[in-house]
Formats: structure tokens, sequence, C-alpha cells
């Protein structure tokens, strides 16, 4: 494998011996982002919380432009704009809370073993000890009930609170993913928390996932969120819409009917066998059915074209 210290550099006013955050949020993007929930996420720790770029990795060595194809403008005549797609280590410091670390961006396209690496580097060189990766899946779950949390883990024992995925989904991998497998091989506590968003609400911006995600992450010990008032407007927008469209359209109001039902009924039963948990899950079965699915379908689909991505010793990086 390629050396994985060259494929990440700390910016020129960075000293990495000066930061400090034992907690890592990764936002990075997977193959299915359902909701948009992790773009969501992104901006909304970046546009409400001070921070600052701690580095970069290089972009060219594992991202594919043809699939995530980088913004350009053409005005009048000549092109001006480019952006290029980047996945980023920033430094966010919440007033009044410890800072925290965030890793976004696209998904990386190559080098899976050697990014994953890379990460498991900056993790042990800047002492984090608890790593967070934040997801979502589509689900038989409806609009008009709480949104759940599913929790997973590299060891289920890193978890504070079990919410685990009902039955289980074969899958496309994802870096995400594959970044559990390694961080917990190398023995760093990672954990995943996956959003469910509802199946007919996949493709559009579902913001009343995120404060299911803030309630998680502090939960698990991440950094503690609150919504903001533009964030709860959004929220409502989303909802109204929904309901609108559900009030039109005979069929989807049925399908809402039925994850309701099915959503109660697994409420009850996960409230009875475990009171403690924050969030209910909808209906294993359907749920599980429903996920592999949509998971078939966009499987047999091309891929998404859309774009989002000193004394340090020898396994250092930059």
């Amino acid at each position: 494998m390629l050396d994985p210290t060259t494929l990440f550099t700390y910016e020129r006013d960075v000293d990495s011996r000066s930061l400090h955050a034992s907690t890592l949020v990764v936002t990075l993007g997977s193959f299915v982002d359902s909701g948009r929930v992790q773009e969501k996420l992104d901006e909304f720790i970046t546009e409400n919380h001070p921070n600052r770029l701690v580095g970069t990795f290089d972009s060219d060595q594992v991202i594919d432009y043809t699939a995530v194809r980088p913004p350009i403008s053409l005005d009048q005549d000549h092109l001006t704009g480019y952006s290029s797609p980047a996945l980023t280590l920033r430094e966010v410091t919440p007033e009044g809370e410890k800072p925290f670390l965030l890793l976004s961006g696209p998904e990386p396209n190559f080098q899976w073993e050697r990014v994953a690496h890379a990460v498991r580097i900056i993790v042990e060189q800047l002492g984090v000890t608890r790593t967070l990766v934040a997801t979502s899946f589509p689900g038989a779950t409806p609009h008009t009930r709480p949104v759940a949390v599913s929790r997973y883990a590299g060891d289920p024992k890193d978890l504070v609170l079990a919410s685990p995925f009902p039955g289980t989904i074969e899958m496309r991998a994802s870096f995400p993913a594959l970044l559990i497998v390694r961080m917990a091989e190398a023995g760093h506590p990672i954990i995943g928390l996956a959003a469910h968003v509802p199946s007919y609400a996949h493709e559009i911006e579902y913001y009343p996932a995120l404060p299911a995600l803030f309630t998680a992450l502090d939960i698990e010990g991440g950094p503690a969120f609150t919504p903001t008032r533009e964030l709860e407007e959004k929220i409502a927008e989303v909802r109204e819409a929904l309901d609108h469209s559900a009030a039109e359209n005979e069929q989807l109001s049925s399908l809402i009917k039925g994850f309701e039902e099915n959503y109660s009924r697994m409420d009850g039963m996960v409230q009875h066998l475990s009171p403690g948990t924050d969030t209910p899950l909808p209906g294993a079965e359907k749920l599980t059915d429903e996920v592999e699915d949509f998971l078939k379908e966009i499987s047999d689909e091309p891929e998404n074209t859309d774009g989002r991505s000193d004394d340090r010793g020898p396994d250092s990086v930059g």
C-alpha cells in the first residue's frame, strides 16, 4: 500500500501539537445519503460554530472527477469559479463547549484503505479518543413520528445506548463503513449513527433528521448541538410540505398510515424491552425489507455524479 502519511497535509499555520480535540465527527459522503442528512449536518456545524481548516487530503489521488463533477461557471465569454472537491479536517470550537474535529467532503473514490489508514494516524497523532460517523438510511418510517437513529460500532461495548439496526442488511460498502471496520481493528472507539429517513422523502433535504442526530451525538459522547430558529423553520416547512403531499396523494397517504401503524406497534415493543431508548424504531421486518429493496434498486443505477468531498514521528501525517 502507498504511504498513507503523504496523503494528508496540515495547513501551514497549523501546529498539530497544539490540537487537543478528543472527538472526531465524520460526515463524509457515502453512496446513499438519504435526505442529504450528512450534507445538512455538515452545513449546520460549519455555519453555526466557529471553525478553522486544519488540513486536507490530496483530492487528485482519491477523487474521480468524472464521478464527482466539480462546479464551474461560464460567465459569458470566460470560465470562472472552479471549485475542486475536497476532503477536509476542521477544528470546531462551539461556544462554551470543548473543541472537536470534523472530517467532511465527498466519499473517496479511490484508495479507501490508504485513506482509512491516514485517518487512523490522524486520530492517534491528535489524541482523539472517540469517533462518531453520521449517516442516514431510507426506511419504512413516517414523517409524522420522531426520527429514529440506529447505533452500531466496531465494538458494541463502546455504545452508550444500544439502538441497533433491526435485522441484517446486505448492501454495498461505503467508505464510512470501511473506516468503522478499520478503526475498530486498530482498537479505536468508533460509533456509527444512522438516521432513518422516510423512504418517500429520500430525495429531499430532510431537516427533521438533524435534531435526532444531535441527541444521538450528545448521548454517545460527541458534541452537543441546539437547533437554531432557522433550522426549526426548515423542519416545519418540510413537514408541512409532506403533509400537503399526503393530503393530495391517496397512495402516499395510505403508505404513511401503514408506516404509522407499524411504528406505533414497534414503539410499544421497544419501550417495553428497552425503556431507556431515546427514539423508537419502526417495524424491524418491514424496515429491513424496505431498505434492502431500496439498496438493490440504487445498486443497479449508474454511480451518482453529483458533488458535495515538528517531531511527529515516523507515522505522522503531512
